[in-house]
């Protein structure tokens, strides 16, 4: 999936789950592999499995911010939003979690809260607050675009 190759990524990571379906690894790939197939909806249950099988895994934070933008894929900003404002509570210093909050609160229609945590990241961030190159990496422009015009409407001006 990182290398563009989508369905070889999904095809290798559903076989990973089949051999191990309680691995956190395993689902928290497959779910990866869905998401970035622009299959969000059928990915959130497999993050969610992956952080029941493991509490206390230590990219706990990881995955947890790779649940809540899938959340915001799948157009489920609530749910995006409780999540990264875990996430942000626990990992303040992550960039990606607060993007990923502020997109959802625009989407929300809540713009004021959305601009305010935009512009509380770029205080935190002097060399600049750009998406995480793994958004480009989605097999379907339009879902980078859709993460994109989250962060344009919380005050983004790429």
């Amino acid at each position: 999936m990182w290398a563009g190759e989508h369905a070889r990524a999904l095809t290798e990571a559903q076989k990973s789950l089949e051999l191990n379906p309680s691995g956190t690894e395993a689902n928290v790939t497959y779910a990866a592999a869905l998401d970035f197939s622009g299959k969000p909806e059928q990915a959130i249950p497999f993050y969610e499995r992956a952080l029941q099988l493991s509490p206390r895994h230590p990219r706990r934070f990881i995955f947890e911010t790779m649940l809540a933008r899938v959340q915001l894929n799948a157009g489920q900003y609530d749910a995006s939003e409780d999540t990264t404002r875990k996430v942000t509570q626990s990992r303040p210093d992550l960039v990606e979690p607060h993007l990923i909050l502020a997109a959802s609160l625009a989407y929300l229609d809540c713009r004021a809260e959305a601009a305010e945590i935009y512009q509380a990241l770029k205080q935190m961030s002097p060399q600049g607050v750009e998406p995480p190159a793994s958004w480009s990496r989605y097999a379907d422009a339009a879902t980078v675009r859709y993460l994109l015009d989250g962060l344009r409407r919380a005050g983004w001006e790429g």
